[in-house]
């Protein structure tokens, strides 16, 4: 920019010399005095600014920097003694003014004289953790939102690099200045690909939603804003406990830039506003169950609080995070497995027919949801789930299309990106348009960055609630887009008995309430009725237009949860699931011996319908009772279960089986496990079975360890007889139950159960109940067999 302030400063100093109760023109008088009235006759005022303020050509056409100031503030970076003050209150940097210290000065603008005052900015510090969304994985940092220079700062711990011992390399030794450019242990390489400017005009952009949320929240609030982001693609909500990986390395990072921002507060350079983290995650979590998710949750969020505690004003008082404000997720996947049980199929003639299964309620959504809604979690909120909008439903009708356009009416985004973008560049018009896989796209990313921005204002209170927005309840069932106004009765849980809450504006959340009847639970939004009670109300309250749902009909069974279970019978085996929503029958294969008796196979092969795949990093178990077989004279041996198996091929090729043994000759029982190629699994259990005629109870189950591993464990008839180490950390599938050379008969085989998500350690016990309160020595024998959870009873033959 051309400078003309030098002849306008040489005016000023001649007009000076002919006023004689001027001072001397080699005096100029402290910035922002009452003397600029007498000196300069061309004082027009004064002018306010925050630290790292840029003044661009936009105020003005001409400066010049009569007085620079002598600057309150001190210097801050890797190296820097304590105690030196700034070099001046307001530079000049490429023809741009810009506020670099605190204090006051005196500049010129267009030939008007005014008096600077620069003040320590606000500046609100926020961690970014999550998953890939977060991370940003899917692109363009030209398409990315760009800020005004020193306003936004930017912290990237690349994922892909970082380690918890070297997140401090990320992080920059002061927010402004040429220290910017040296991290806070005094190195540069890992600073160069993600400089503290990013997101600003000086920097390239940042892949992903932190330079929306930036530019957003700036000019809401008038903070200038810290994004420290430490999300990680691809993991787990298992990886984000406390002192897991990824959370660890996430701490480190943040600790390292909390001692920056002491260091820049305490040089007078920033005042601390707000102070939190934003959670954006899920999709590798689509299987999981609502209540493990939480729990997990819980465990990352209540260690966060006390790991970051920081007295970062130097004040004696420890700081904590102040909220986790939430970015809702989709289902992350295409296809229509429900929440929790059973597989659900739906089909459509939309255009895009995949999209709406992404508001399927998950356990990760529902998990979510029950948090953000539960007044119990007072700091965590929802901010931002707009992305529930973006899909095509099953009628056709297009969420993307209908928000955009009712956002940007002429058809393009209106807001400054980094790079100027073509014409083209319209507003999108299907969900390919805004997430073409499990990612969204930078024009995706903007829009959430915005709207968690400004639900974050709205519920931290920085600024004001619009009045004329009604808040709405609406209930939803597992596929997340059907409403539900009424459900059948049922006490135990399964996706039919969901019903989520979800509130609109999100930041009204915390401010609505949930009614129950008497004999209603809601439990992670599983609606249960007592057992053998009738009817019932959800309702909502505290919105302007509340909601409800009517339970029908009697509550009349109750079971464990994902149970299968088949029952010996005098021919051969029946089903028995416990689980009706949950139905795997059982298929006959006829083969040469076998006949039907009273519509019951004997000697018969039975395989399931349909493959189970019990998940290492779920509880599970597979019990069975029964006789290991009826002549101890001779061997005995029989396939129980086994996945891809074909009835004339060998053991040896199976992929996964579970084999009894007897053998005649040594009086030896075994366990055999085949799992692929590898050499198969013998367990002894011969001591746990002293007499192979008599029913037995056998349990083969995984049980999960407190660092997220997993073991998986034989008992016999309640007692540990052995761990199976092999099957550790791997799925074990199955789809078949007994082979035509070894069939399952009722002599051998009373009962198989398969537990899914659950292991219980008290299947089989037996209590003496009193039958008669007047006469407590008439006993009666019933068994009491845990499920999972719940208990039932019955007598005992």
């Amino acid at each position: 920019m051309k400078n003309k302030a030098g002849k306008f400063k040489k005016l000023i100093l001649f007009l000076l010399c002919l006023v004689p109760a001027a001072v001397s023109i080699f005096f100029l008088p402290e910035a922002g005095s009452e003397e600029y009235r007498d000196v300069y006759s061309s004082y027009a005022g004064s002018l306010e600014l925050y630290y790292d303020d840029y003044l661009d050509g936009s105020y003005y056409t001409e400066f010049e920097i009569i007085d620079p100031g002598k600057p309150d503030s001190y210097k801050v970076g890797y190296g820097v003694p304590s105690g030196i003050k700034d070099k001046a209150v307001i530079s000049e940097e490429k023809g741009v003014l810009h506020a670099t210290g605190t204090g006051s000065a005196i500049v010129s603008f267009d030939g008007k004289i005014y008096s600077v005052t620069v003040k320590p900015a606000p500046i609100s510090m926020f961690l970014m953790i999550g998953q890939s969304n977060m991370y940003g994985s899917e692109g363009s940092e030209a398409r990315s939102v760009v800020n005004k220079n020193g306003t936004a700062y930017s912290t990237f711990g690349r994922s892909s690099t970082m380690t918890k011992d070297n997140a401090a390399q990320f992080v920059p030794s002061a927010l402004s200045g040429n220290n910017s450019v040296v991290s806070y242990v005094g190195t540069k390489q890992l600073l160069k690909k993600s400089p503290v400017n990013s997101l600003t005009q000086a920097g390239e952009g940042k892949i992903g939603l932190d330079s929306a949320f930036a530019e957003r929240w700036h000019s809401l609030t008038g903070d200038k804003v810290w994004l420290v982001n430490a999300a990680h693609t691809g993991k787990a909500i298992k990886k984000w406990v406390r002192g897991a990986k990824e959370y660890n390395e996430a701490v480190a990072l943040f600790k390292a830039a909390q001692q920056v921002m002491k260091k820049e507060i305490a040089a007078g350079h920033y005042v601390l506003k707000d102070y939190g983290y934003f959670w954006f995650h899920g999709c590798s979590d689509r299987d999981n169950t609502a209540s493990s998710y939480a729990q997990d949750f819980l465990s990352m969020h209540k260690g966060l609080k006390q790991d970051l505690m920081f007295d970062i004003n130097s004040d004696g008082t420890a700081d904590t995070l102040r909220f986790c404000n939430v970015i809702m997720p989709r289902a992350g996947k295409e296809g229509s497995v429900a929440y929790r049980t059973g597989k659900y199929k739906d089909s459509t003639a939309a255009k895009y027919p995949e999209s709406f299964y992404d508001l399927e309620m998950r356990g990760q959504r529902v998990a979510l949801y029950w948090l953000v809604n539960n007044p119990e979690f007072k700091d965590i909120n929802l901010v931002c789930n707009i992305g529930d909008n973006w899909v095509t439903m099953p009628d056709g009708s297009d969420g993307v299309k209908e928000y955009f356009l009712s956002k940007y009416k002429n058809g393009r985004v209106d807001y400054v990106t980094q790079k100027p973008q073509k014409e083209k560049w319209r507003c999108p018009e299907t969900p390919a348009d805004v997430h073409d896989t499990v990612h969204y796209n930078q024009i995706g990313y903007n829009e959430i960055g915005f709207e968690a921005a400004l639900n974050s204002a709205y519920t931290l209170g920085r600024i004001e609630k619009p009045q004329d927005v009604k808040t709405t309840v609406k209930f939803y069932d597992w596929t997340g887009y059907r409403q539900v106004s009424k459900i059948r009765a049922s006490i135990y849980n399964d996706s039919q008995t969901l019903v989520v809450p979800v509130v609109s504006p999100v930041y009204e959340s915390k401010n609505v309430s949930y009614g129950l009847s008497p004999n209603l639970s809601y439990s992670y939004y599983d609606l249960k009725a007592s057992l053998g009670t009738e009817g019932g109300f959800l309702t909502s309250t505290g919105a302007d237009e509340n909601a409800a749902v009517k339970v029908v009909g009697k509550a009349e069974k109750q079971k464990g949860q994902n149970a299968f279970c088949w029952v010996g019978t005098v021919y051969g085996l029946q089903q028995k699931t416990e689980n009706p929503y949950m139905p795997n029958k059982l298929r006959v294969i006829k083969g040469e011996g076998t006949s039907v008796k009273n519509s019951v196979h004997n000697n018969a092969v039975y395989r399931v319908a349909e493959s189970i795949t019990l998940k290492a990093n779920r509880k599970w178990t597979i019990e069975w009772t029964g006789n290991i077989c009826e002549n101890t004279e001779k061997d005995n041996s029989f396939v129980m279960f086994s996945e891809g198996f074909n009835v004339r091929d060998s053991y040896g090729k199976e992929k996964k089986y579970i084999k009894f043994n007897y053998n005649a000759k040594d009086k030896t029982v075994s366990i055999i496990i085949g799992y692929g190629e590898r050499k198969p699994i013998v367990c002894d259990v011969t001591k746990a079975v002293k007499d192979v005629t008599q029913a037995h109870t056998f349990r083969l189950y995984n049980q999960l360890l407190p660092d997220g591993t997993n073991v998986v464990k034989i008992n016999v008839d309640k007692k540990f007889i052995c761990e199976v180490p092999e099957l550790n950390a791997v799925d074990f599938a199955f789809n078949y139950i007994g082979a035509k050379e070894n069939e399952i008969s009722n002599y051998k085989i009373n009962r198989i159960c398969v537990y899914e998500d659950c292991y219980c350690d008290i299947l089989g016990h037996s209590y003496y109940v009193s039958k008669n309160k007047d006469h407590p020595e008439d006993k009666g024998r019933y068994t009491y067999r845990c499920t999972c959870g719940y208990f039932y009873r019955s007598d005992k033959k």
